[in-house]
């Protein structure tokens, strides 16, 4: 045993002693990293991890290598040798006869290896005492000179070691010198002539076409792209938004292939989704994908959020992977409340709607559960009498209670009287009310109980095919100073829909059931007067809107809810609408909040409601005001108490009125 070491430490010693006599090598410079160049997919080490490249330059010849990981390949060129290595390698060793071997920690001489890219480092030793001058001359003299891989100048003198070395000419346009030299005392001039050779016609393509192509960085076009080039070896960058960028070196020769074809690998994946409602709202990092099954998306996370009304949101972070396909299904949890319903007559037919679709249809009275929360439609016919449109809201956890009275059809409300007009009409059942409100203006104050009589009153608000008819039997009749209706102009760009033409009142097409405007006090008192009724008292109009003795006390004539009874300034475009085109009352009574205000036959008071009568009040016995109640699709005052005036002979596209008849 003690021989053996013996042994081992004279071998050491030895060694140490012939290295001792050996010239070192040294890096020269900073390694730097080459963004120009590239290794191709193609070479990948044993782990199957594409190569990274280090590049070494130097003057010295003879070099060999070894490294940790081992070298997968070695490309050789005079000057210059390219090592293929794994990306994780931590140290390579450099040989070279009559040098020290030169350990490079790549790391430490601050190289990261990284697939595909290149990395160059400068290597040179100490320079022998026997060089040589010698002279390289080209033709043509710009031509790039390459001594054993180190550029040298034409014409200009260099030194150089007794022996053979390696020589490349090159200069685009001309075929390339590669030879070995032998240099001697006796042998120090090299003059060469470079052959002049044409530029060779490639095209490049791509699949799909479009793509962007880069040679040696600069921007050649788009494919498919034919182009001249010399032969050489090129740099190759093929881009095209939504797929996988190509880097590859392209060879160019004068007897190759001339035609390169590159297909691209789309830079995607495949969301294919289920979702449950399918009308729910879908987003994606933001962007709506309301609808979409299946849906192509970049590679990379993505926040999928999903959400309905009447449903619970949900969300969650998924990852898209290039080139495959990612199934989810999601079905949202339903938020649910109750519905118990009644009707009168019993055997009336219901239907409930979501959205235009229906969702139940029965007979009778009904006990809905895990109703999805929202606003539904609920309609409602029996023969006999009058059909019922509304809407109502399920909230989450509680039971709504709906109780709907049809109103039985009369021969009055269904037909004409006098043979003279065939409004519909709906009887209102007498009794007191707390008319007024103390949220109100002044003139809307105090809250005080009144007593009505029992009466009936329009469903609707008089059309203008229903005024058109009276016109044309008593004629455009003059009364207090101003014409009835307004036949031309404009006011607040509305035109009145009705006009003269051959000696006969007409009403433009498509207007028939829109309420009639421009009707000052007078033209409405002699419609009702000549369909054997009067203008309402503000008593009984407030009545009526209320619900009369079915009032559920709401804030507009029929809901809490604006939109849902009435046109007004927020959803009515600045217009008027069609009647009945909003859902009705308590009493099924239409359009008694918004579409156009209503004249009443009250004078109007500020302080009438401090000393009202308690029983059928008629309004102020004196003054040149006119009550006005209902608001219109000019403003949001709808609600059923609030008042307004006008003098009695104007009128305006937002007055209108409707019949009562005792």
């Amino acid at each position: 045993m003690l021989k053996k070491i013996i042994l081992l430490l004279v071998i050491s010693f030895c060694e140490f002693y012939a290295q001792e006599g050996l010239n070192e090598m040294r890096i020269v410079g900073k390694p730097e990293i080459l963004k120009s160049e590239f290794i191709s997919n193609n070479n990948k080490d044993i782990n199957g991890n594409v190569c990274a490249g280090l590049k070494i330059v130097t003057d010295l010849t003879g070099f060999s290598y070894r490294s940790n990981n081992g070298i997968v390949k070695i490309d050789k060129q005079p000057g210059r040798d390219v090592l293929y290595l794994s990306p994780d390698e931590r140290v390579v060793e450099v040989y070279c006869t009559g040098f020290k071997p030169l350990k490079i920690y790549l790391y430490d001489a601050g190289i990261s290896l990284q697939s595909r890219a290149v990395w160059k480092v400068e290597v040179t030793g100490d320079k022998k005492s026997d060089e040589i001058s010698i002279i390289i001359r080209s033709e043509p003299a710009d031509a790039n000179i390459y001594l054993d891989g180190k550029e040298v100048k034409s014409g200009v003198s260099v030194q150089t070691g007794a022996g053979s070395h390696s020589l490349r000419i090159s200069k685009s346009g001309y075929r390339e010198v590669i030879e070995n030299i032998e240099v001697s005392p006796g042998n120090i001039l090299f003059e060469r002539t470079l052959a002049p050779i044409d530029p060779v016609g490639i095209v490049i393509k791509t699949a799909p076409t479009g793509a962007r192509i880069l040679i040696n960085n600069f921007d050649e076009g788009l494919s498919d792209l034919p182009l001249f080039k010399y032969p050489g070896r090129y740099n190759l960058r093929i881009t095209k938004s939504g797929y996988v960028d190509i880097n590859e070196e392209l060879e160019i020769t004068e007897t190759g292939k001339k035609e390169f074809l590159y297909s691209l690998i789309e830079n995607a994946g495949t969301l294919k989704l289920s979702v449950t409602p399918a009308d729910a709202n879908i987003l994606l990092n933001k962007k709506d994908y309301t609808g979409q099954k299946n849906i192509r998306l970049a590679p990379g996370p993505y926040k999928v959020e999903l959400s309905k009304t009447g449903y619970r949101d949900f969300s969650e972070t998924i990852t898209i992977t290039q080139g495959k396909t990612l199934t989810k299904t999601y079905s949202l949890e339903a938020v649910t409340g109750v519905l118990q319903f009644t009707i009168k007559p019993v055997e009336a037919q219901v239907k409930l709607k979501r959205n235009g679709n229906t969702v139940e249809e029965w007979k009778g009275m009904k006990f809905l559960r895990n109703l999805v929360i929202g606003e539904y439609q609920l309609e409602a016919s029996a023969p006999g009498y009058g059909k019922h449109s509304g809407t109502i809201k399920i909230a989450e956890g509680k039971t709504t209670i709906e109780n709907i009275e049809l109103i039985k059809e009369t021969a009055q409300s269904a037909g004409e009287t006098g043979g003279k007009a065939g409004e519909n009409m709906v009887f209102v059942k007498g009794g007191w009310f707390e008319m007024g409100s103390n949220d109100g203006r002044i003139f809307e104050k105090p809250v005080h109980r009144v007593w009505v009589d029992d009466f009936y009153i329009g469903k609707y608000e008089v059309t203008n095919a229903e005024y058109c008819k009276f016109l044309n039997v008593k004629g455009n009749k003059i009364e207090g100073g101003k014409e009835w209706i307004r036949l031309s102009g404009k006011y607040d760009d509305e035109k009145c829909r009705i006009y003269k033409s051959g000696g006969r009142f007409k009403v433009e097409s498509g207007y028939e059931r829109y309420p009639v405007i421009y009707v000052n006090w007078y033209g409405a008192k002699a419609y009702c007067e000549w369909a054997g009724g009067r203008l309402p008292t503000e008593a009984e109009w407030e009545y009526a809107a209320k619900g009369g003795e079915k009032s559920r006390g709401y804030e507009y004539s029929g809901s809490n809810d604006i939109g849902t009874v009435a046109w007004y300034k927020d959803n009515s475009r600045s217009k008027t609408h069609p009647v009945g085109s909003k859902s009705p009352n308590e009493l099924g009574i239409y359009d008694m909040s918004g579409n156009v205000f209503e004249w009443c036959n009250d004078r109007f008071g500020d302080f009438y409601y401090n000393n009202s009568p308690k029983r059928n009040p008629k309004g102020e016995t004196s003054g040149s005001l006119r009550s006005l109640r209902g608001g219109s699709w000019a403003g949001n005052t709808c609600r059923s108490y609030h008042r307004g005036w006008c003098v009695l002979v104007d009128s305006g596209n937002s007055i209108g009125f409707r019949l009562v008849r005792d």
